[in-house]
């Protein structure tokens, strides 16, 4: 590692001299310190520091679920994580998830006043950086919408995930939403190869500039507390970052998929989605009026535990191009399981 790190410390930090760097560079620091890691990292409070952001560096947050069996010997591991509370709600409510609860319930009077004052401050903060976007760049159609902003919102300050994921962060329209919403100590990783070279860094940019945005969201009534949270951006393939998550046993309670559309992209981030999902963990699909997409969403709540999931309003996630699948068993098909799909 002293080839590719200056040091190779619990968190992966990148020495300053390093500008990229990939996941396979930092494999062997990976397979020696990941439940190190992992252990240390827990109860530990990590400042969102944007300075970290422009060297598109990879690490392993494992907080959230330390995994402690072995690391070879378990090929049909899962995540054995439950993400109870709202799952249970959602369940005794009918397969129903309502984005205009608080906690996954009602909640007080004044928690409902001060989650709407939050959702008019964020609606502000994705028309400012939506513009800021559209200032910068030709390709409109990369900039995730107000629509999908809004919902990413909602649905992760009703579900409140520990650790979640994003697959695509371009322009990072979907990331500055799910940020503004977490909670305390929550972390979010995005996965994105092309960061550099097809988007120029300003999706990282733009995580950076609008920061003081975020945290006056955070800091409301409502959520208390805007520096306890952390993002992660892995400069590297989907696959072979979702593997390393596999193999390093590392649970996940939301996944965000936009990148790739292609129908086998599709397939083989279901396929690890699956694995791992904590149960009661969301699953979320943008471009549903694509084909290769929809095809995936029926191939996924047919011959996988996964089922869709209907969210309230039923026309803003309609506008927002979205579908909402929830995890509800462990993957326990026979081996020559098959069942059509559309």
């Amino acid at each position: 590692c002293s080839n590719v790190l200056s040091s190779c410390p619990a968190s992966f930090e990148l020495s300053m001299q390093i500008q990229q760097i990939t996941l396979l560079m930092l494999l062997p620091c990976l397979r020696s310190q990941v439940r190190s890691a992992t252990s240390q990292s827990k109860g530990r409070t990590t400042a969102f520091q944007p300075e970290e952001l422009g060297l598109g560096y990879a690490a392993l947050q494992g907080g959230a679920a330390e995994y402690t069996g072995p690391l070879v010997g378990t090929p049909h591991w899962s995540c054995p994580k439950w993400h109870g509370g709202w799952a249970k709600k959602w369940f005794e409510l009918g397969h129903m998830l309502d984005l205009d609860v608080v906690d996954g319930k009602g909640g007080t009077d004044d928690q409902r006043v001060y989650a709407q004052r939050d959702l008019v401050k964020a609606k502000v903060l994705f028309a400012n950086y939506t513009r800021w976007i559209a200032q910068r760049e030709d390709d409109v159609l990369a900039i995730s919408s107000m629509f999908t902003m809004e919902v990413l919102f909602r649905l992760v300050r009703v579900v409140k995930p520990d650790l979640s994921l994003e697959l695509g962060f371009a322009y990072g329209g979907s990331t500055i939403a799910m940020l503004a919403a977490m909670k305390q100590h929550a972390t979010h990783n995005a996965i994105d190869p092309f960061q550099h070279a097809w988007f120029k860094d300003t999706g990282l940019a733009g995580v950076r500039a609008f920061q003081p945005a975020i945290q006056q969201i955070r800091s409301s009534q409502l959520m208390r507390d805007a520096s306890t949270v952390s993002f992660i951006y892995w400069n590297e393939s989907t696959s072979l970052t979702l593997s390393e998550f596999q193999r390093h046993r590392i649970c996940l309670d939301m996944i965000f998929m936009d990148n790739g559309h292609k129908f086998d992209d599709n397939l083989m981030e279901i396929f690890h989605a699956t694995q791992l999902l904590a149960i009661g963990g969301l699953l979320i699909l943008h471009d549903v009026w694509m084909p290769s997409v929809t095809k995936a969403i029926d191939f996924a709540t047919r011959n996988l535990p996964f089922s869709r999931v209907n969210v309230r309003p039923t026309k803003l996630v309609s506008d927002a191009l979205l579908a909402v699948l929830i995890k509800v068993d462990h993957d326990s098909r026979n081996w020559d399981h098959y069942e059509p799909f559309r």
